[in-house]
């Protein structure tokens, strides 16, 4: 077991070259692709327009109010739109292994740590203007203090997880998975007596009296950011879908980038800690561990079944479900940790 000095030691070490890493010539990166779309999109808009407009396809009205103001306020330039990303990019190294150590101790935050870091696909969309940072930090925020909650009580996490959850679909909606699944478990837990018989069941004492004005909360923000605006502008009936879906191909490409190589025999190994890890994950709390395993398993087949215009692409389905990266090197980080204590005992 790390002590605590020593896992804040790791973790801002690890931190510190994350950040490196990020920031590494990142003022003389030019816009490419998607970082055009909500330039283009604010263009000649107002900003209630912008506001209220989710805008076709590849757009995130976070994104775009945050383009328009830089537009109107200072200019727009390379690191000012990208702002948003780097500094989400750079929270996620802190935030996301000082909650891990709460649920499930400071060796697995320390792996967790390393491996967020280091991550190619995290680095990179930690790079561009796009939503995908701002999401992975806001949902898997959301996720852990949800998971925090379920051990320690604490009013305060669910209230905070439910604010995270709701800001973190409003910058991308395939987010709703990963921060709703956990939150649906909890309730499901608390409402079903039975679970009790499965280890689902929520052992706090009058659990509705935190679960009720999260509920509230989450209900009236994604109403007023998300489902006003898709209501007023259903860009979903445009001829986005009816293209493509992801497939066995997309599932080795999103392996080896959850991976960071694409070599067989390491993305193999990837995949037997990542299954490891959520077993030990589920053995340790059935709830957290049904949740985590449920969520990878809805996106997948949401990927496999339903069609887009370039789903059939690893890189693709790896910024959707970018939160799942987090999640992944958690369960990695479990399954390390669970294979060094047996290591440890048997010498």
């Amino acid at each position: 077991m790390i002590s605590k000095s020593v896992h804040i030691r790791f973790v801002l070490i690890f931190a510190i070259a994350g950040v490196v890493l990020r920031l590494w010539d990142w003022s003389s990166q030019t816009l490419l692709d998607d970082e055009w779309h909500a330039l283009n999109f604010v263009l000649n808009r107002s900003f209630i327009d912008v506001v209220f407009q989710q805008g076709l396809g590849a757009n995130s009205i976070p994104v775009n109010i945050y383009s328009w103001l830089v537009l109107h306020v200072t200019g727009w330039s390379e690191p000012l739109l990208r702002l948003p990303s780097v500094a989400a990019g750079i929270a996620a190294l802190v935030l996301i292994p000082l909650l891990v150590s709460r649920i499930w101790g400071n060796s697995v935050a320390c792996i967790t740590s390393a491996l967020l870091a280091v991550s190619p696909v995290v680095i990179f969309y930690s790079r561009i203007s796009r939503p995908y940072s701002p999401a992975m930090l806001l949902a898997t925020v959301s996720i852990l203090l949800t998971f925090s909650w379920l051990k320690d009580a604490c009013r305060r996490d669910l209230l905070l997880s439910a604010l995270s959850g709701s800001l973190a679909i409003y910058y991308h909606l395939y987010a709703a998975i990963p921060v709703g699944v956990p939150l649906l478990a909890v309730l499901v837990a608390t409402v079903l007596p039975k679970g009790s018989n499965f280890g689902l069941s929520v052992e706090h004492k009058q659990p509705f009296r935190h679960i009720l004005p999260a509920a509230v909360m989450m209900i009236v923000i994604l109403g007023l950011l998300v489902v006003v605006p898709n209501l007023l502008n259903p860009w979903w009936s445009h001829g986005i879908h009816n293209m493509d879906h992801a497939n066995r191909q997309t599932a080795i490409t999103v392996l080896s980038l959850i991976s960071g190589t694409n070599n067989g025999i390491l993305s193999f190994l990837t995949l037997t800690l990542l299954l490891t890890g959520f077993v030990r994950m589920f053995l340790q709390s059935r709830v957290a561990g049904s949740a985590v395993i449920l969520s990878f398993a809805i996106f997948t087949i949401i990927m496999a079944n339903t069609t887009q215009d370039g789903a059939h692409a690893g890189i693709q389905v790896a910024r959707y479900g970018i939160t799942f990266f987090p999640l992944a090197f958690i369960a990695i980080a479990l399954a390390l940790v669970w294979i060094g204590d047996f290591i440890w005992k048997k010498l």
